[in-house]
């Protein structure tokens, strides 16, 4: 320990005082292999002139970078591992001949002898040939996408982590971020109106991820969550996706679940100039609605080579319906009853929009600057016609399964809703190597917004209450009739105008970061060590505004409910409710509302919804790493600071009256860990850590807002004195990398949780009287534990034409319980699925590649009753089968075809028993084919 702690004062004394050298010049050789010997002299370290060997890694042709190939001093313990952009290096070597072993999964490795002078540097240029190629299995493109650099980029990684590459998304017909991450090991997807949106790791709430751009966190455009939006972002943009699953010190510490980084394309991940290019277009099956999909990304290096630019652009359009049924329960001397059933047909476009860019600028031998930006807006644009159904009361001899319900109130509704969400993000950074440690840097801002520009509702009521007959006896499909009409259409003359009401609401967070980072090599008895050390300064604001308007009485010139429906039946599951809305009836008629002397904002809806925050994080963190051959140890810890500053109003709504509240809280906590990676062999690697992590509250969560009904002695708040949830991590992962590229992967994953938080409604004494108080809390303690299996292999052994055969499949089991506050019992944990997991077959061949591909997460708890844990709110089970195909036509040019969700598979909620259907929801098949070009 007194020898680590010397090393790293000695590190930190000479990152304070060591000058600029400089870096080793790119060299643009031919052939497969060149060395080139440099004299820049070295500094003296211990009486020894020391060299290096510095070098790049490219494919045969020179086409693109391999990253994450690995380069061992045969002989001896020194490793390195090639970047992004292909290049190694190898420090404070004594002069003598060595012997370098170049390996990378899907190429042919390599063995390499090279002299080091005294002081002097040898660089090296090195072209692998594609092992398939070589065999002649499959075409050089082929190999790329079956995750060639993922693969490699997770093997060589310190930490346990899993790496999915664009060509591998590629194969896979997903539109956003979310579907590609549900598709590897751990990951599983929360959908809305069937697309992806939130992530759950390892079976941890999607709050306990963090997602990052190039390194720098996002924040979320909805004000009620810390959880990222991804169908935000599209695929078209992305170069690679990594989730990390044990948080090494230099990570920001709030990733309980996982760190999620999106990187973007670089231009000097390739050599020379490219062009991807994309165009696709289909069709929804429900609604008939028309998709497209165009992506184009422009990248070059000039100069020299001291220059990169690239660009990514990308736009996606679809046009659909959703199938939509909502029922509530509640219960009776202890049966359950339906008591509210809302229909709601939707029709809606959606919308993707992404820009991203990178500037990179080598400006020295040894400096590079970049620039990197990126752009994202996703539109969701739906008209909602509901037919609602509450009902007053149960004819006797009803029963949960057959009755009469009576009494019952019938409204129609037609809702507009306009939601964008934008995510920007820029960067600016740089990195420098000196003679004995390098630094880099980054200044970076980002900002999200949600927005509702139109969100517009109208009701009118059936002017009396029918009886309904019910047999409840299938819960995804309950009977419904009423004597004397039509299924569920009643008579448009019957409806009378209820109220016309408008929401606006927007949603605001920025996060501006700086951080800093140093790393020194040094060496520690028998060990080749490195110290890093870093600060960084996080900056957020987040706030929310809402506001609601209403007018209850019917204008002289308002329409009638005749004047508002089409000749169109909302036929919703079958189930025949009446005709459509007219889609342009706000355009119409909103104003008349708005103009009325009746139209006034709602009490407490200005108030109560609103919040502004301030989160201020200051880190610090230092880590030592320790290579003994094949052994691998890192050790450190980071510590982070907190302050948080909020303010709301409390609202009284028997008074009609609000106040400004405001909270304060700061708290620092430590993260110590330590990871082992150990090579049994070069294909067998075995990976140990201990972590520790945090999830902070969501902010509008920590805001002293309150909704008092002193009436009823009720009221519902925000909670200042929420705890974080800190968690202690222990995971254990071993790989078996498969030739010429392939992995076998088992691990097991263990969270202990302290102070986990729950919204829960509890009674409180407040003044001597006791009240019913709903609001956020901490529990005691919970757990979280599973395990994970993935196997990737193209069956290439087998005998023609089977060997184009391929397998991608993985299986992750969690379990978890935490305790829920004021000894309400346990949970499990919100988003955690006992079974998750993926099967794909593929077959490629002759440029023909086919994939079908199943994924399942089973049933999770979304969330916990108020008063009643029999009627806690689940998500079920759910299954989805897609099928993609492409041929490669020529080397720059591919057709493909997709399908999504070919078994038609609906998405359940239920209330505590799967046959109480909470809601319900169906969304159809989507079909799309197009083209892709890549030079």
């Amino acid at each position: 320990m007194d020898k680590r702690l010397n090393a790293l004062g000695l590190a930190v004394a000479t990152a304070l005082t060591a000058a600029q050298g400089s870096h080793a010049a790119d060299l643009e050789t031919q052939g497969v292999l060149q060395i080139a010997q440099a004299s820049a002299q070295q500094p003296q370290i211990a009486g020894n002139t020391l060299g290096s060997i510095e070098g790049r890694v490219q494919d045969a042709n020179r086409a693109f970078q391999l990253n994450g190939a690995l380069i061992t001093v045969e002989g001896s313990n020194r490793e390195a591992r090639t970047d992004r952009s292909g290049r190694f290096s190898l420090v404070g070597l004594p002069p003598d001949n060595y012997r370098l072993h170049i390996d990378y999964l899907g190429y042919r490795s390599q063995s390499v002898e090279v002299t080091v002078e005294p002081g002097g540097k040898a660089q090296l240029d090195i072209g692998m040939e594609d092992e398939a190629v070589a065999m002649g299995v499959m075409n050089v493109q082929a190999i790329r996408d079956i995750q060639s650099r993922s693969l490699n980029r997770q093997r060589a990684a310190d930490n346990i982590m899993t790496v999915v590459s664009a060509d591998s998304i590629g194969r896979f017909p997903d539109g956003n971020v979310a579907e590609s991450l549900s598709r590897t090991s751990g990951v599983s997807v929360q959908r809305d109106q069937g697309e992806g949106r939130y992530i759950n790791v390892r079976g941890a709430p999607a709050e306990f991820n963090r997602v990052a751009i190039d390194g720098i966190a996002l924040p979320s455009p909805d004000g009620g969550t810390r959880a990222i939006d991804l169908d935000t972002i599209p695929t078209d943009i992305v170069a690679s996706l990594e989730v990390t699953k044990a948080l090494t010190p230099d990570l920001d510490a709030d990733s309980i679940g996982g760190h999620v980084n999106i990187t973007t394309r670089s231009a000097f991940d390739e050599s020379g100039p490219f062009l991807r290019a994309n165009v696709g277009y289909g069709y929804n099956e429900l609604g008939s609605g028309d998709n497209h999909r165009l992506g184009l990304t422009l990248g070059n290096t000039f100069a020299d080579d001291r220059i990169g630019l690239v660009v990514s652009a990308s736009h996606s359009r679809t046009e659909r319906q959703t199938d939509n049924v909502e029922h509530d329960w509640t219960e009776i001397d202890g049966e359950f009853f339906p008591e509210e059933t809302v229909f709601k047909d939707y029709e809606l476009t959606r919308e993707r929009y992404a820009l991203s860019g990178r500037l990179d600028f080598r400006v020295s031998e040894r400096s590079t600057l970049y620039l990197s930006g990126t752009h994202s807006k996703f539109v969701d644009d739906e008209i909602r016609h509901a037919t609602e159904f509450e009902y007053g009361g149960y004819a006797p001899g009803s029963t949960p399964d057959s009755g009469t319900f009576e009494d019952v109130e019938v409204t129609k509704e037609l809702r507009h809703r306009r939601v964008e969400n934008t995510l920007n993000q820029l960067a600016f950074g740089g990195e420098h190597r000196f003679d004995r440690f390098d630094v880099d840097y980054r200044v970076s801002t980002a900002r999200a917004e949600q927005r509702y520009p139109k969100r517009d509702y109208l009701e009118y009521t059936l002017n009396y209450n029918p009886d309904i007959d019910y047999d409840w006896r299938n819960g995804n499909s309950p009977k419904l009739s009423v004597a004397g009409i039509d299924g569920l259409s009643f008579a448009p003359e019957d409806f009378e105008f209820s109220q016309y009401e408008r929401r606006e609401r927007s949603s605001k967070d920025r996060e501006h970061t700086v951080a800093s980072n140093v790393t020194v090599p040094f060496q520690l008895g028998t060990a080749d060590a490195e110290a890093k050390f870093g600060l960084k300064v996080r900056r957020k604001e987040k706030s929310q505004d809402e506001d609601r308007f209403r007018n209850r009485s019917q204008p002289a010139d308002g329409p009638e409910y005749s004047d508002v429906i089409r000749n169109e039946r909302s036929n919703n599951f079958g189930y025949r409710l009446g005709n459509r809305f007219r889609k342009n009836t706000f355009d119409r008629y909103a104003d008349i509302y708005r103009n009325d002397p009746n139209y006034r904002a709602r009490a407490g809806y200005a108030y109560f919804g609103d919040f502004k925050a301030e989160e201020d994080i200051y880190a610090l963190y230092g880590m030592n790493t320790f290579d003994w051959g094949a052994t691998r140890l890192i050790v450190g810890a980071r510590v982070e600071q907190t302050r948080t500053d909020a303010e709301a109003y409390y609202w009284d709504d028997d008074a009609e009256t609000a106040s400004l509240q405001e909270a304060s809280r700061n708290y620092t906590h430590v993260f110590p860990s330590l990871h082992l990676r150990h090579e049994i062999s070069r294909n067998l690697i075995v990976r140990g850590a201990y972590t520790t992590a945090i999830n902070r509250p969501n902010l509008n969560q920590f805001s002293p807002y309150a909704e008092a009904e002193p009436a009823d002695f009720e009221i519902e708040r925000g909670n200042p004195k929420l705890d974080p949830t800190y968690a202690h991590n222990l995971d254990l992962m071993a790989e078996y990398y498969i030739r010429p590229l392939g992995i076998v992967s088992a691990g097991a994953f263990y969270k202990r949780l302290n102070d986990p938080i729950f919204e829960v409604t509890s009674n409180r004494e407040i003044d001597g009287e006791l009240w019913e108080v709903s609001q956020p809390d901490n529990g005691d303690s919970g757990y979280l534990y599973g395990v994970e299996l993935n196997w990737q292999q193209g069956l290439s052994f087998l005998p023609e034409p089977l060997d184009g055969f391929g397998v991608f499949a993985n299986y992750t089991y969690t379990e978890s319980d935490a305790d829920l506050p004021a000894g309400q019992g346990s949970v499990r944990l919100p988003g955690q699925s006992r079974h998750s997991g993926n099967l794909a077959l593929y077959y490629e061949r002759h440029g023909f590649n086919t994939r079908i591909s199943y994924n399942y997460r089973s049933a999770f708890i979304d969330s916990v009753h108020d008063t009643n844990r029999a009627l806690d709110t689940w998500w079920d089970s759910r299954a989805q089968i897609d099928l993609s195909a492409s041929y490669q036509a020529t080397d720059n040019f591919q057709l493909y075809a997709e399908a999504m969700n070919l078994t038609d598979s609906a998405q359940n909620r239920y209330r505590g028993d799967s046959n109480r259907v909470y809601e319900r929801e169906k969304f159809g098949r989507f079909y799309q084919a197009g083209a892709r070009l890549n030079f």
